[in-house]
């Protein structure tokens, strides 16, 4: 794609941003904190991990056991170790490129709901409050009940779905004490990718004994 182009959609999505994060903090009378610039590098937690798989790893392919089907599946084993870390990386990617989206780029994207309009409060739930939302029912979205979804104006969560109805355009969310203290969102994206955390762990647990570097 032709840089000018890129140029252009990324001044139109920042422009975009600029205008959302100036009318929230109009709403709350205080200017919106900025994240701190971060360097990419995985946490500590993350490369600790990633060694102790690769090391782990390693030290099972080297101990070849002499039976060839015994050692086909030391190896899918081995590439096991590290997989659900890999495999989360594009759904991150995903996520953090959703939340930098301009409105255009959420009403085309499924994980997404674009152009959100508060209605009224619809009722109560124990001592939350249903807010019911109006949209384009053209958008077709995989956002559902229960899902927690992210407002990416303000990279937080403004409720539960209660209840959704792409067909006529009509969304509410459960919002407590402390989400409605949030403005109303005008976008929402699928919530962050599940946390895979126990599941790598297990997998460590899970394999052969071995006398490795700890």
């Amino acid at each position: 794609m032709d840089d000018a182009v890129l140029d252009v959609r990324d001044c139109r999505r920042g422009d975009h941003l600029e205008g959302l994060q100036g009318g929230i903090a109009d709403v709350l009378q205080q200017p919106l904190p900025r994240p701190e610039p971060v360097d990419g590098a995985p946490s500590e937690e993350v490369a600790r991990d990633s060694e102790e798989a690769r090391e782990l790893a390693a030290c099972l392919l080297a101990r070849p056991s002499g039976d060839p089907d015994a050692d086909a599946v030391v190896t899918v084993l081995a590439g096991l170790l590290d997989w659900h870390r890999r495999e989360d990386r594009p759904a991150w990617w995903a996520y953090y490129a959703r939340l930098a989206m301009g409105e255009e780029q959420l009403y085309e994207d499924p994980d997404c709901i674009a152009g959100l309009r508060f209605d009224r409060v619809c009722g109560t739930e124990k001592s939350s409050e249903l807010h019911r939302y109006t949209f384009d029912p053209v958008q077709d979205s995989t956002i559902g009940v229960g899902d927690s979804p992210v407002d990416p104006a303000t990279t937080t969560s403004p409720g539960t779905v209660h209840e959704i109805d792409c067909e006529h355009g009509v969304l509410v969310l459960k919002r407590g004490l402390k989400k409605r203290e949030l403005p109303h969102p005008q976008a929402l994206v699928a919530g962050h990718p599940i946390d895979t955390k126990a599941l790598r762990q297990s997998d460590t647990i899970l394999m052969p004994q071995c006398p490795c570097p700890r």
